[in-house]
């Protein structure tokens, strides 16, 4: 069998033990090449042959590449505890029983922050090409990379991943900017990695985030994102939109009316009324 290597060049600032990264069961998994140990650069190649890469492979490039995009020790330290477990669509299934999703069994793959795994869909990924395959490890990755916190108002339950946040109380759950957050992650994603995003999911939401970056900037994203800026995010979105513009936005995308959440990034007037409710889901 003939064997192709793909080398990816990566720089990291912080001394980090690369090589046991790529280990898993004493199996290697990629092999790391220190090339300038003083400004800790590497090469990283993985074994890629005709049956496409492994994706544990492709897991642990993206890895590899977040740390070369964010040198940020925090989120160095988020990612290095990340374990993966590839599921049945059955298993990925039970995994997001929790969640509101339309299709559990067609979800590619989830990051569940209780345990700090990333769940691959097998199935789903097996139809993949390796590209896509980087920029789904990748942007759940990203999630894992995120600020997390839990906290408690009243009696609410409170868990914040970026800026989505869960509130459980008594039998009712209800989910804010949870498209608003997948919208800045995959535009993270596919920003950093260079790639189109119509080629992916959240395109619609991409499209709208990237205007957002050209009026506000990408740095302050990745802060609301990564360091808990989420406050310090909404003040900035009302003042350049207007007064309760962030909370309109966030209902907007959630509820997919795009052409409502343009017009409010064209500083337009528009109603909202019926349709601009927040989404409620009574738990079993």
């Amino acid at each position: 069998m003939i064997c192709n290597y793909v080398q990816i060049i990566i720089k990291v600032y912080l001394f980090l033990d690369l090589e046991a990264l790529y280990k898993k069961n004493n199996e290697l998994l990629a092999y790391v090449i220190r090339i300038d140990k003083g400004r800790g650069s590497f090469i990283l190649r993985t074994n890629l042959n005709s049956g496409g890469l492994r994706v544990e492979n492709v897991f642990y490039q993206a890895k590899v590449k977040i740390l070369q995009d964010y040198s940020d020790r925090t989120i160095t330290n988020r990612i290095s505890t990340i374990k993966l477990a590839t599921v049945t669509s059955k298993e990925m299934a039970r995994t997001l029983s929790a969640d509101s999703y339309t299709s559990a069994k067609s979800v590619p793959a989830f990051y569940d922050p209780n345990n700090h795994t990333v769940f691959l869909n097998s199935r789903a990924i097996s139809k993949a090409d390796s590209t896509t395959s980087f920029i789904i490890c990748y942007h759940e990755l990203m999630h894992a990379a995120s600020h997390h916190v839990n906290y408690q108002i009243h009696e609410a339950n409170i868990f914040q991943s970026g800026i989505k946040i869960e509130t459980y109380l008594s039998n009712n759950y209800s989910c804010t900017n949870r498209l608003f957050n997948e919208g800045i992650v995959q535009f993270l994603t596919t920003d950093n990695n260079l790639v189109d995003p119509a080629r992916f999911g959240y395109y619609q939401e991409v499209r709208l985030i990237t205007r957002l970056v050209h009026d506000l900037g990408k740095k302050l994203l990745e802060q609301a994102i990564f360091n808990g800026a989420h406050g310090f995010f909404m003040t900035r979105f009302d003042e350049h939109y207007g007064r309760g513009r962030f909370a309109e936005f966030s209902l907007a995308l959630d509820k997919k009316h795009y052409q409502g959440a343009e017009m409010i990034l064209d500083q337009r007037p528009c109603e909202f009324n019926s349709w601009l409710r927040p989404i409620t889901i009574a738990m079993a």
